[in-house]
């Protein structure tokens, strides 16, 4: 059988309702439900609060961790991802993006992957070119000759 939870849970169930309904993200309303089932006494051990939550034990146990260390504002912090780091230095994306809004830039991805390589000594490949510049600058080549061939009619 499991045991009781042990938690000071500092908040009462009023501000934590109250809480609960300002959230935007879903990250923030689980961590707050979570204080809030167990301030209410719906639930009683981590097994039950997890069964509830749809989400593993341990999960929860880390949660219950940080706010016992930090409290609320701590269980409420942001975590950041760590990620990769981008393979072009962000001078070389401001340049690329500087150089799209001019006139006549490029038709192709192969062009601005052969401007990289020229202009700015960086070999990147064709993948890493079209994510920078379809994905990142949300720009489409398609769209920009169309509009500098429009804008070169007579």
């Amino acid at each position: 059988m499991a045991r009781p939870l042990k938690l000071e849970i500092q908040e009462t169930q009023a501000e934590l309702k109250t809480l609960l309904e300002q959230q935007t993200t879903i990250q923030a309303k689980e961590r707050l439900q979570v204080l809030y089932l167990l301030k209410g006494g719906k639930v009683r051990t981590v097994t039950g609060l997890a069964h509830s939550m749809g989400r593993h034990r341990v999960t929860l146990q880390k949660w219950l961790k940080v706010y016992r260390k930090q409290g609320l504002e701590g269980l409420m912090a942001v975590q950041r991802k760590g990620g990769r780091r981008s393979s072009v230095p962000q001078w070389a994306i401001e340049a690329l993006r500087n150089r799209l809004h001019r006139p006549l830039t490029f038709n192709t991805y192969t062009e601005v992957q052969d401007w990289f390589r020229d202009s700015l000594g960086l070999k990147l490949s064709y993948r890493v070119v079209y994510g920078l510049v379809h994905d990142q600058l949300k720009i489409q080549l398609k769209e920009l000759s169309a509009n500098n061939a429009e804008s070169m009619t007579f």
